[in-house]
């Protein structure tokens, strides 16, 4: 019997996704804001729990950015951010550029966190994650990148801890991008995931079994 495979089979059924809320991005330089909601209108995805927003935001001329909450076999909550945006800002100008993330919703009150983030930036990037009761609110921050540049221009970081609060609650990215003069272009991909707890704990069982399997195959043959 093929040990592996049957346990895959079993932590994809464990790992099936929990619908949200209301999952909404907000892109805004500080005069100009463009809040976009699931299925509403500026949303070009053709998919719940996914959100495509492609235009300009003042100086910002071309901005593609992508929010998804779409779980996976791996992650019971999710959240994550692929952007690319392009500046073209005044001599002696700067311009940031705020794009937020936010679902509602939320009930794995207590458990792990995961944030990643990476990309290529001309500039100065930010990236948080807060929790709250209702959209867009920033109340307790699980998550902070500190400000990061490019090295000359990748740049990568990640972070990891606990949540303990009451549901539901609501998760918000919070990505912050900053450019000086000229034409300058900023591309990343920022998620924040938590892993279902009784997931990781059968596959951790699991694999324990395919261990003591294993041994057992090893002193027999032996």
């Amino acid at each position: 019997m093929n040990y592996t495979k049957t346990l895959t089979a079993v932590t994809l059924l464990l790992c099936s996704a929990t619908a949200n809320a209301t999952l909404m991005m907000e892109i805004s330089d500080g005069t100009n804001t463009t809040t976009i909601s699931d299925n509403g209108i500026g949303d070009s995805a053709s998919i719940d729990g996914a959100i495509v927003f492609i235009g300009s935001v003042g100086e910002w001329f071309f901005n593609v950015s992508t929010g998804s909450a779409l779980a996976s076999t791996e992650y019971v909550d999710s959240l994550d951010i692929n952007t690319n945006n392009t500046s073209f800002i005044a001599t002696g100008g700067t311009g940031t550029l705020t794009i937020k993330l936010t679902d509602t919703g939320y009930t794995h009150t207590h458990g792990n966190f995961i944030s990643s983030v990476g990309g290529t930036t001309d500039g100065t990037v930010n990236f948080e994650t807060w929790i709250g009761t209702s959209a867009f609110e920033e109340s307790t921050l699980l998550y902070s990148s500190g400000d990061l540049q490019g090295d000359p221009l990748a740049f990568s970081a990640t972070g990891s801890g606990s949540i303990n609060t009451i549901d539901p609650y609501s998760m918000t990215l919070v990505a912050t991008i900053e450019h000086t003069a000229g034409v300058n272009e900023t591309t990343f991909d920022f998620s924040t995931r938590i892993p279902e707890p009784t997931s990781i704990a059968l596959l951790g069982l699991g694999l324990l079994g395919l261990g003591f399997a294993s041994r057992r195959k090893s002193t027999a043959t032996a």
